[in-house]
């Protein structure tokens, strides 16, 4: 009776006090982990040093060349004269500009948080509407290849092939989400037409704004390289601090605690406990949850690709922390955003449960390119992985650029 009355008096002062109730619950979480940090001084130091080892031996030399270019190519004007070349491919399909087509394939190359990154500057930079941000954010929000086939694939699961059907899965999966968001607050002006003399005018529009360029090159790549090691000092911070905190809740065994918990339930109780303690620890931190899948030796292939590819779809607390802590700073909604993650996981799922089911196991266990490409890669060191994502940067825009000279001429043909 004292609990269900304390719980009616929590919900009530919630309604007419929200403010102050949430202030309460947030100095109260924020005096638990202080807390909880001065308890476990070991526990803590453990965590704070894996959380650094990863964000200078893989985070730092996978996002600091994608941060800082595409920061210098947004100030030279090359993502609007990209986004205005490629607006015929984007518009119909996902209803967005040109330039989700640059950021969808960074955010792909690169990884969490990249997408999130280039949508709120450009909305910050007033680039693109409202809407069109939250469309972007909710297909360009992506893994890169590199934690899918490196980390994941080869690092965790010993299984290359496995890798390959995670990433279909992830990457359809965030296209079909992007495709599901083209409806969001859908306006008058979202029909494109390829208008030949539009086109081409706005094709010299977007040179014009790259050759007014004002500031010079030495300004915009100081700027660039302040504002990119910024975000990922930010993102740095994030990784040790849910690190100490992954640290301090497998200690105090409260995953374990919830896995007992959830398996307990009639409609819950049919699935291993381990796989359990995996989603709950994917639910907070992407690379823990995969690890412990990887764990679990009776998992067949099926169900080893569908709650991969659940949680990296997810992505975790703790980058969704890091997402929200750059979105924050513009008017995009930060609960569409993690609606738009729970759809695309959803889809990642279901297409990795079909794709195990409809096609042959041979088709994702032959060898290949695919098989082969990033296992050397995973054992590389900070310089190589600091080549690696430069040329994967320069690559990636060198197709987007012929791509879009393609339509060009196209258009030209099209108007003789």
């Amino acid at each position: 009776m004292f609990i269900f009355i304390t719980i009616v008096l929590i919900f009530l002062l919630f309604i007419y006090y929200p403010l102050i109730i949430r202030k309460a619950l947030l100095l109260l979480l924020i005096l638990s982990f202080i807390c909880s940090i001065a308890l476990n001084p070991k526990v803590s130091y453990e965590g704070a040093k894996l959380g650094v080892s990863t964000w200078i031996n893989v985070v730092l030399p996978a996002l600091l060349p994608f941060f800082i270019g595409t920061e210098m190519l947004i100030r030279l004007g090359f993502v609007r004269f990209i986004g205005t070349l490629l607006e015929p491919i984007v518009k119909p399909i996902f209803n967005v500009p040109g330039e989700g087509s640059f950021i969808f394939l960074m955010s792909i190359a690169s990884g969490y948080p990249m997408g999130v990154k280039l949508t709120s500057q450009l909305r910050e930079d007033n680039l693109i509407s409202k809407e069109d941000g939250q469309r972007l954010l909710s297909f360009c929000s992506t893994s890169g290849p590199l934690f899918i086939l490196g980390a994941v694939a080869i690092g965790m699961f010993q299984n290359k092939s496995l890798g390959i059907l995670i990433l279909i899965s992830h990457y359809l999966g965030s296209l079909m989400t992007g495709f599901t968001f083209r409806f969001y607050k859908k306006s008058k002006s979202n029909n494109f037409s390829l208008n030949k003399t539009t086109y081409s005018g706005k094709i010299k529009t977007s040179l014009s704004y790259m050759k007014n360029t004002n500031n010079s090159f030495g300004v915009i790549f100081s700027e660039s390289v302040k504002k990119g090691m910024e975000v990922l000092f930010v993102i740095g911070g994030y990784i040790i601090l849910f690190s100490v905190l992954i640290q301090i809740i497998k200690h105090g065994n409260i995953i374990e605690a919830l896995t007992i918990k959830i398996s307990s339930m009639p409609l819950l109780g049919s699935l291993d406990r381990k796989i359990y303690t995996a989603l709950i620890s994917g639910f907070i931190e992407i690379t823990v949850g995969c690890r412990e899948l990887s764990l679990i030796e009776s998992l067949s292939f099926r169900n080893q690709a569908v709650f991969a590819s659940l949680i990296i779809s997810w992505s975790g607390l703790s980058i969704h922390a890091q997402s929200l802590s750059i979105i924050s700073k513009t008017d995009l909604s930060c609960g569409i955003y993690i609606f738009s993650k729970v759809i695309h996981s959803f889809f990642s799922a279901l297409l990795a449960f079909s794709l195990c089911i409809f096609y042959p196991h041979g088709l994702f266990t032959s060898k290949g390119v695919f098989n082969d490409l990033y296992e050397p890669i995973f054992s590389l060191g900070f310089m190589a992985k600091f080549k690696y994502s430069f040329f994967l940067f320069l690559h990636f825009n060198l197709g987007l650029l012929l791509l879009g000279l393609f339509f060009i001429v196209i258009s030209k043909k099209n108007r003789v």
